[in-house]
């Protein structure tokens, strides 16, 4: 297949795009995506040259676990907000009483700790995908790239 030149060429290209890509309006998520396959690309040659195919399963975990952290914020936001009233949540604050403090953290709790639960799954879920990032890049250490 690739050697390792091509896959250095490949995902250094695929890693300036998914960086410049949300720069260019309107394809910007095409771009974003053309460099993420790119990267996959590069990674599969250099598993490929390397004969170790841990190194693409593990950058494959990270992916999935970095889409897993998405996915699990934006339900948990999502259904937070809609437990809480929706939009019409936030504009009945403007009815309320402004000078005791207490009763707009009682009424705002139930969404901060919907927020707080979010942040803490899709933390969990980032770091996973960085553990699985690191394995990936300590397997490929024999390619001599820094």
């Amino acid at each position: 297949m690739g050697d390792l030149k091509n896959a250095k060429i490949l995902g250094g290209l695929g890693a300036l795009l998914m960086l410049v890509g949300w720069i260019i309006p309107t394809v910007n998520i095409l771009i974003v995506l053309v460099g993420l396959i790119l990267i996959f690309i590069g990674v599969k040659y250099i598993a490929e040259e390397t004969k170790d195919n841990t190194i693409f399963r593990n950058y494959l975990y990270f992916f999935i676990c970095i889409i897993v952290a998405i996915v699990a914020v934006c339900a948990i936001l999502f259904t937070t907000l809609a437990s809480v009233g929706g939009i019409a949540y936030f504009t009945s604050i403007q009815s309320m009483d402004m000078t005791n403090p207490m009763a707009v953290f009682d009424y705002l709790a139930p969404f901060l700790v919907g927020c707080v639960a979010a942040f803490l799954i899709g933390w969990i879920f980032m770091i996973i995908g960085a553990f699985y990032l690191k394995k990936s890049y300590d397997r490929a250490e024999h390619t001599k790239v820094g």
